[in-house]
Order: C-alpha cells, then sequence, then structure tokens
C-alpha cells in the first residue's frame, strides 16, 4: 500500500507528498514569492514524475490562472493576470486542463474531477480507476490520497496530476 500525504496548518504550512517508506517525494513551501515562483517550485517537484508535462489552470469562472509548458529541455510557465514568462530547465511532453478535467496529447491518460472532487482516471476511454474522496481526501483500492482541507485548488489540481502517473 502506497500512501501519499499532504499535511498543511496555519501553525506550519509546508505541504509534503510522502511515500511508504516516508520519504518526502514532494515538498511545498508556501513563501511571500510571487505566485508564479511558488508555482514554479511547485511543477519543478511534480514534473519530475514520468508522465507529468505541462498544463492550464483555471479559475471558478473559467479564467486562466497559469499555463505550464513543457519544453524538450525547459519548460515554461506563463502567468495569465500578469503576462509574467518564467523558464525553467527541464525536459518534455504535454498536458491541458480546462475546468477541472485533465486531458494528455501524447500520453492517452486523463483525470476527470467532478464537483465533489472524486477522480476518475481513464486510458483511451476507458475508466481505469476511481479516486473516491472520503474525510478530507481521496482513496482508491490500493493507493490513498490525504488531503487537508485547507489546500486551495491549484495544489487540488496538482495533486489530481499525480493520479496520471499511474500504470496500467
Amino acid at each position: 500500500m502506497t500512501t501519499f500525504t499532504a499535511p498543511y496548518s496555519t501553525a506550519n504550512p509546508a505541504r509534503q507528498l510522502y511515500d511508504n517508506q516516508g520519504q518526502c517525494v514532494v515538498h511545498i513551501k508556501p513563501t511571500p514569492l510571487p505566485l508564479s515562483k511558488q508555482i514554479v517550485s511547485i511543477a519543478a517537484s511534480l514534473l519530475q514524475m514520468p508522465l507529468l508535462t505541462s498544463f492550464t489552470s483555471y479559475d471558478a469562472e473559467a479564467n486562466p490562472i497559469f499555463t505550464l509548458r513543457h519544453k524538450l529541455l525547459s519548460y515554461e510557465l506563463f502567468v495569465h493576470a500578469t503576462n509574467e514568462l518564467v523558464v525553467v530547465t527541464d525536459y518534455q511532453i504535454q498536458l491541458m486542463e480546462s475546468g477541472r478535467k485533465f486531458t494528455m496529447a501524447d500520453v492517452p491518460f486523463k483525470v476527470e474531477l467532478d464537483l465533489a472532487y472524486n477522480a476518475t482516471l481513464y486510458c483511451r476511454d476507458s475508466a481505469l480507476v476511481r479516486l473516491q474522496t472520503f474525510d478530507n481526501g481521496w482513496q482508491r483500492e490500493r493507493d490513498t490520497y490525504t488531503l487537508e482541507p485547507e489546500a486551495d485548488m491549484v495544489f487540488v489540481h496538482l495533486l489530481a496530476l499525480l493520479a496520471t502517473t499511474f500504470k496500467r
């Protein structure tokens, strides 16, 4: 069983994801940095995972917040509100997010979140696994994501992307 936890508290606002050996695989620490630089920090950790690529995140009114584009040896973060572009060294594939739907162009995986934050992972339009909300997290047969209620939508979106790393 693999358990990823994302602890968050006002006393210690760092968010971390751990594997079942207790090793921190993602560490997200909110800072007074501009939003774009915080997102780069989050994305730099998440995009090291096998199938993660690039995506656009939207607010509740469907306005784009930021777009992360994975390039061949780097990726670009474009912050729509400020027209700010940040380039970070890395490597490539491609993913887009629209509202609560994540689709991947180069890899046939898709993750959908419904209004209750239940998530379904698809491969070639066949549902592979459904992550159901429970208490303050997501759960599936052998994997559990625990998400503290204070986590914001950006973190929910990024955490949902982790589901695309599941192997068939």
